[in-house]
């Protein structure tokens, strides 16, 4: 299906002719539909809401919007859009450190205008860190809930768009570097959703499950804009409920016979790894998915192959994977697997290490593979240009600073530029060290981070360790460290600089689950001290 027209076009299309259709359901920890809203009815809340928005914000002005709930977010989100605001979604702030990045985050960008509703802006936590930064009275806060019109009929009055215009913002995850915005416009979202509704075959009956946050790209695109464009259904997970209980993502694909679904590779490993009880397993049943879409972070053989075995008997189909390589700075996909198809691998025989395809460029998006002289190459940085990608970079493209190469016209990453350490003339790529530290059987859930500091002569390894709760128990810092030593020296030939341990949940992550290396620094204090 060819998608035209704005985004609220695309809305109000659907609102008219499928007025009590279900365009967005909240399923609760217990699987149960908690909350739900149909296409007349999500319009109707946007048109009152941005009636109320206007009358406090400026047309044309930014605006960030702290949510908890993707349920409770998109109608504000949408609503921002309807009065001509250029909204974009946050993480809330729950930490002195995270509520002073967020506040200098907002002065880098201009930006002084956060919505949010009187229940999370109340939370005494909250009100504690908002009491304490000297800067937070320079923001002007804006409650939902003051913002709603009385009328009990509100007239559509939305602004002129141009579809070239930003129509929202979305910040990029920072796994190596600071925060940025970047501008999204109205022909961005429909290019690339048309994209990637061609490569899986999306139909207005296709039921979507999205446990992903609304302020991650992935989330917010393809799990909260594709009902919307296509008139489908979208059910909504909370991400902490699924982190806390795995089987909660697939007992709801079986429960309400989901078609598509999202998820970074370690929720394939979470899968795998927790879903034990016999309960879940028993009432088990895949087979309505068509595809699984696995990308924002490296993807991994082992986890592909482990999901794939273990949920087979279950209905999970033999090519039931849609990888992709994807970014915010490209709305959200670059590359995709094909649906029902094999994903492809390719070993490298020198290092051993596999690579998995992320499949072709989707529609109206170019990618080539560039030496550090922007001249082609086999092997090299990933450059991206096309219709999806965001207007403030050049027609040639962007250099993403992944590595990457093409085979048969698929893409395999092979790393980032920027997470490589060179050891005594040798390229080691750390999540390759992170991941082989992780199977240690004291160190937490994806509990590693590897970093490189500069020596005299060469850089150095210095690695980060989270230790699971029964490893904390009277630890052996030293024979632990120990371990960590020659594990890097059996599998790389390499020792590390410094060791530091730590509690669990200490280290920093992004939106999508990624590791961020940057400030790393900021987190020595809390180490745990070798006796």
């Amino acid at each position: 299906m060819n998608l035209t027209g704005h985004f609220l076009d695309r809305l109000h299309a659907h609102a008219l002719s499928t007025p009590g259709k279900t365009l967005f359901a909240r399923i609760g920890r217990d699987a149960e539909v908690m909350d739900q809203i149909s296409f007349a009815a999500f319009e109707s809340s946007v048109q009152k809401l941005s009636n109320g928005l206007r009358s406090k914000v400026e047309s044309g002005a930014g605006i960030v919007l702290l949510y908890d709930s993707s349920f409770d977010f998109i109608k504000a989100f949408v609503s921002c859009i309807h009065a001509g605001l250029h909204p974009a979604a946050c993480q809330i702030p729950n930490s002195t450190y995270k509520f002073d990045r967020f506040i200098s985050q907002l002065e880098n960008e201009g930006i002084r205008q956060v919505l949010m509703t009187s229940k999370n802006h109340q939370k005494s936590w909250f009100r504690k860190l908002s009491d304490q930064h000297p800067h937070s009275d320079r923001l002007h806060w804006i409650l939902e809930d003051d913002c709603q019109s009385p009328a009990s009929f509100v007239e559509d009055r939305k602004p002129a768009f141009s579809m070239d215009d930003p129509m929202y913002h979305q910040f990029t995850s920072g796994s190596t570097g600071s925060v940025k915005s970047i501008p999204v416009s109205a022909a961005n979202v429909r290019n690339n959703v048309t994209a990637i509704g061609e490569v899986i075959h999306h139909h207005p009956a296709q039921i979507h499950l999205c446990w992903l946050p609304h302020y991650h790209d992935l989330g917010l695109v393809a799990g909260l804009f594709f009902p919307i464009c296509y008139g489908s259904t979208g059910y909504l997970l909370d991400p902490m409920d699924v982190a806390s209980r795995p089987g909660l993502w697939l007992e709801c694909i079986s429960r309400y016979k989901v078609n598509f679904t999202h998820t970074p590779n370690f929720g394939l490993d979470m899968c795998v790894d927790r879903i034990t009880d016999s309960g879940t397993l028993d009432k088990l049943d895949l087979s309505s998915l068509v595809g699984v879409m696995v990308c924002a972070e490296p993807i991994r053989k082992a986890s592909l192959d482990r999901f794939r075995d273990r949920f087979r008997p279950f209905g999970f189909s033999a090519n039931g994977f849609v990888t992709c390589y994807g970014m915010a700075e490209n709305t959200l996909a670059v590359t995709m697997q094909a649906l029902d198809t094999e994903v492809h691998a390719i070993m490298d025989d020198k290092t051993g290490q596999t690579f998995i395809s992320c499949g072709r460029p989707i529609l109206g998006v170019s990618v080539r593979i560039a030496n550090d002289s922007g001249d082609p190459a086999e092997v090299g940085e990933v450059v991206v240009s096309g219709s999806s990608l965001s207007g403030i970079f050049p027609a040639s493209g962007l250099f993403t600073g992944d590595l990457g190469f093409l085979h048969d016209r698929e893409l395999y990453i092979t790393g980032r530029k920027k997470e490589i350490i060179i050891i005594n003339g040798v390229n080691f790529l750390l999540h390759e060290i992170e991941y082989v530290i992780e199977q240690l059987p004291f160190v937490h859930e994806r509990g590693a981070l590897a970093y490189s500091v500069e020596g005299i002569n060469t850089e150095k390894l210095e690695v980060l360790i989270e230790l699971k709760r029964s490893a904390l128990k009277d630890p052996d810092l030293q024979s632990l460290k120990n371990q960590v030593v020659r594990k890097l020296n059996v599998e790389f030939s390499i020792s590390p600089q410094e060791v530091y341990f730590f509690g669990p949940a200490v280290l920093s992550k992004t939106s999508s689950g990624k590791k961020q290396r940057h400030g790393w620094q900021a987190l020595l204090n809390k180490r745990l001290k070798i006796s």
